[in-house]
Protein backbone atom coordinates (compact mmCIF):
# COMPACT_ATOMS: atom_id res chain seq x y z
CA UNK A 1 0.00 0.00 0.00
CA UNK A 2 1.15 3.64 -0.77
CA UNK A 3 2.61 6.00 1.63
CA UNK A 4 0.39 7.87 3.93
CA UNK A 5 1.46 11.41 4.24
CA UNK A 6 -0.42 13.46 7.53
CA UNK A 7 -0.44 17.62 7.06
CA UNK A 8 -2.06 20.33 9.19
CA UNK A 9 -0.90 22.74 10.94
CA UNK A 10 1.63 23.06 14.09
CA UNK A 11 0.27 21.45 16.96
CA UNK A 12 -2.66 19.58 14.93
CA UNK A 13 -1.09 16.50 15.95
CA UNK A 14 0.90 14.22 13.42
CA UNK A 15 3.49 13.23 14.70
CA UNK A 16 1.44 11.24 17.60
CA UNK A 17 -1.12 10.63 15.38
CA UNK A 18 1.10 9.30 12.68
CA UNK A 19 3.35 6.69 15.54
CA UNK A 20 0.37 4.95 16.35
CA UNK A 21 -1.22 4.66 12.72
CA UNK A 22 2.12 3.54 11.52
CA UNK A 23 1.95 0.86 14.75
CA UNK A 24 -1.82 -0.18 13.65
CA UNK A 25 -0.71 -0.77 10.01
CA UNK A 26 2.73 -2.65 10.48
CA UNK A 27 4.43 0.45 8.53
CA UNK A 28 7.85 2.69 8.86
CA UNK A 29 6.83 5.92 10.54
CA UNK A 30 8.64 9.11 9.39
CA UNK A 31 8.44 12.18 11.14
CA UNK A 32 9.68 14.77 8.41
CA UNK A 33 11.29 17.32 10.99
CA UNK A 34 13.21 14.67 12.81
CA UNK A 35 14.77 13.68 9.43
CA UNK A 36 15.49 16.68 8.30
CA UNK A 37 17.46 17.15 11.94
CA UNK A 38 18.98 14.17 11.49
CA UNK A 39 20.16 14.40 7.47
CA UNK A 40 21.05 18.35 7.98
CA UNK A 41 22.91 17.50 11.60
CA UNK A 42 21.22 20.71 12.91
CA UNK A 43 18.15 21.36 14.50
CA UNK A 44 15.62 22.97 12.82
CA UNK A 45 15.72 26.28 14.72
CA UNK A 46 19.46 26.51 13.59
CA UNK A 47 18.76 26.08 10.15
CA UNK A 48 16.05 28.82 10.38
CA UNK A 49 18.49 30.98 12.08
CA UNK A 50 21.90 30.26 10.15
CA UNK A 51 20.53 29.77 6.45
CA UNK A 52 17.02 31.06 6.76
CA UNK A 53 13.38 29.48 6.10
CA UNK A 54 14.03 29.41 2.10
CA UNK A 55 16.87 26.68 2.70
CA UNK A 56 14.99 24.99 5.49
CA UNK A 57 11.72 24.46 3.04
CA UNK A 58 14.29 23.18 -0.02
CA UNK A 59 15.92 20.74 2.76
CA UNK A 60 12.47 19.37 3.63
CA UNK A 61 11.55 18.94 -0.20
CA UNK A 62 14.92 17.25 -0.73
CA UNK A 63 14.17 14.83 2.60
CA UNK A 64 10.20 14.26 2.08
CA UNK A 65 11.57 13.10 -1.84
CA UNK A 66 13.89 10.54 -0.41
CA UNK A 67 11.69 8.89 2.15
CA UNK A 68 9.68 5.87 1.02
CA UNK A 69 6.77 5.77 -0.96
CA UNK A 70 5.54 2.65 -0.32
CA UNK A 71 4.42 1.29 3.28
CA UNK A 72 4.76 4.14 5.69
CA UNK A 73 3.27 7.20 7.31
CA UNK A 74 4.94 10.54 6.90
CA UNK A 75 4.01 13.53 9.64
CA UNK A 76 4.70 16.80 7.83
CA UNK A 77 5.91 20.05 9.19
CA UNK A 78 2.71 22.61 9.18
CA UNK A 79 4.01 24.06 6.07
CA UNK A 80 4.87 21.58 4.00
CA UNK A 81 2.09 21.05 1.81
CA UNK A 82 2.66 24.92 1.47
CA UNK A 83 5.68 24.19 -0.19
CA UNK A 84 6.65 24.26 -3.89
CA UNK A 85 5.65 20.92 -5.52
CA UNK A 86 5.03 19.47 -2.03
CA UNK A 87 1.37 18.78 -1.93
CA UNK A 88 1.25 17.62 -5.83
CA UNK A 89 3.94 14.93 -5.50
CA UNK A 90 2.63 13.71 -2.26
CA UNK A 91 -0.87 13.55 -3.56
CA UNK A 92 0.45 11.25 -6.69
CA UNK A 93 2.61 9.33 -4.41
CA UNK A 94 0.21 8.60 -1.87
CA UNK A 95 -2.57 9.09 0.14
CA UNK A 96 -2.86 12.65 1.75
CA UNK A 97 -4.78 13.19 4.92
CA UNK A 98 -5.85 16.19 6.81
CA UNK A 99 -5.55 17.18 10.22
CA UNK A 100 -7.71 19.27 11.51
CA UNK A 101 -8.44 20.80 14.22
CA UNK A 102 -9.19 23.67 16.56
CA UNK A 103 -7.16 26.67 15.75
CA UNK A 104 -6.91 27.61 19.81
CA UNK A 105 -6.12 24.46 20.90
CA UNK A 106 -3.18 23.70 17.80
CA UNK A 107 -1.28 26.85 18.64
CA UNK A 108 -1.80 26.08 22.52
CA UNK A 109 -0.55 22.75 21.83
CA UNK A 110 2.74 24.17 19.30
CA UNK A 111 3.15 26.79 21.26
CA UNK A 112 3.41 24.68 24.74
CA UNK A 113 5.28 21.63 23.69
CA UNK A 114 8.51 22.15 24.31
CA UNK A 115 9.63 22.12 21.35
CA UNK A 116 11.43 24.92 19.30
CA UNK A 117 9.04 26.35 16.19
CA UNK A 118 10.68 29.30 14.92
CA UNK A 119 7.46 30.15 13.66
CA UNK A 120 5.95 30.21 16.68
CA UNK A 121 8.67 32.01 18.39
CA UNK A 122 8.80 34.94 15.86
CA UNK A 123 4.80 35.62 15.57
CA UNK A 124 2.32 36.98 17.86
CA UNK A 125 -0.85 34.13 17.73
CA UNK A 126 -3.23 36.40 15.42
CA UNK A 127 0.27 36.47 13.38
CA UNK A 128 0.20 32.57 13.86
CA UNK A 129 -3.60 32.48 12.49
CA UNK A 130 -2.64 34.42 9.28
CA UNK A 131 -0.17 31.56 8.44
CA UNK A 132 -2.89 28.83 9.35
CA UNK A 133 -5.27 30.16 7.23
CA UNK A 134 -2.81 30.73 4.15
CA UNK A 135 -2.31 27.40 4.63
CA UNK A 136 -6.08 26.17 4.60
CA UNK A 137 -6.05 25.97 0.84
CA UNK A 138 -3.27 23.45 0.64
CA UNK A 139 -4.79 21.22 3.82
CA UNK A 140 -8.45 21.05 1.50
CA UNK A 141 -6.50 19.61 -1.36
CA UNK A 142 -5.69 16.59 0.92
CA UNK A 143 -7.68 13.62 -0.31
CA UNK A 144 -9.71 13.61 3.32
CA UNK A 145 -9.76 15.10 6.73
CA UNK A 146 -10.38 13.75 9.97
CA UNK A 147 -11.57 16.44 12.40
CA UNK A 148 -9.13 16.01 15.96
CA UNK A 149 -11.10 18.36 17.82
CA UNK A 150 -11.95 16.63 21.03
CA UNK A 151 -10.48 13.01 19.96
CA UNK A 152 -7.83 11.41 21.34
CA UNK A 153 -4.83 10.47 18.53
CA UNK A 154 -5.72 6.69 19.26
CA UNK A 155 -9.45 7.75 18.31
CA UNK A 156 -7.86 9.84 15.21
CA UNK A 157 -5.73 7.18 14.11
CA UNK A 158 -8.65 4.28 14.09
CA UNK A 159 -11.00 6.88 12.19
CA UNK A 160 -8.06 7.06 9.35
CA UNK A 161 -7.87 3.37 9.03
CA UNK A 162 -11.50 3.60 8.58
CA UNK A 163 -11.41 5.39 5.98
CA UNK A 164 -8.35 3.50 4.75
CA UNK A 165 -10.71 0.62 4.54
CA UNK A 166 -13.76 2.23 2.93
CA UNK A 167 -11.28 2.97 0.43
CA UNK A 168 -10.03 -0.10 -0.11
CA UNK A 169 -13.94 -1.55 -0.85
CA UNK A 170 -14.35 1.48 -3.04
CA UNK A 171 -16.37 3.57 -0.65
CA UNK A 172 -16.07 7.03 -1.63
CA UNK A 173 -14.57 9.65 1.46
CA UNK A 174 -17.14 12.03 3.19
CA UNK A 175 -17.37 15.72 3.08
CA UNK A 176 -13.94 16.79 4.24
CA UNK A 177 -14.18 18.71 7.68
CA UNK A 178 -13.87 22.59 7.74
CA UNK A 179 -13.98 24.18 11.08
CA UNK A 180 -15.81 27.22 12.48
CA UNK A 181 -12.39 28.97 13.43
CA UNK A 182 -10.68 28.41 9.76
CA UNK A 183 -13.13 30.91 8.58
CA UNK A 184 -12.79 33.62 11.60
CA UNK A 185 -10.67 34.71 14.43
CA UNK A 186 -11.15 34.83 17.77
Amino acid sequence: METIYLIGFMGAGKTTVGKILADLLGYSFYDLDEYIEKTAAQSIPEIFAEKGEAHFRLLEARALRSLPVRQAVVATGGGTAAGRGNLPYMLEKGLVVHLAGDFSRMYARAAGDGRERPLIAAKSREECFRLYQSRLPFYRKAHFSVDTTDRSPAEIARTILERLKERENGKTFPEKAERKDEREYE
